[in-house]
């Protein structure tokens, strides 16, 4: 919210938490994907059965964080 007009604006509305879980969110988010696909093979002592589902989970978990931050 670099601007004043911006601040005087938006504040107090939800657009400011929203957009903070949004930002936060993302990173966890992503980072628990990876982490998850590095760390299960290591647990298990198994192969990933497919390298294609994780880059299926990361398009449609964005698909849907943008169809929910646009509802």
């Amino acid at each position: 919210n670099a601007g004043m007009n911006i601040n005087y604006l938006i504040h107090n509305t939800l657009w400011v938490p929203g957009h903070f879980h949004l930002t936060v969110g993302t990173a966890v988010a992503l980072t628990m994907m990876a982490g998850t696909y590095w760390l299960w093979p290591q647990i298990s002592n198994k192969p990933i059965y497919s390298s294609q589902i994780g880059l299926f989970q990361v398009v449609l978990w964005f698909i849907g964080m943008a169809l929910m931050s646009n509802a």
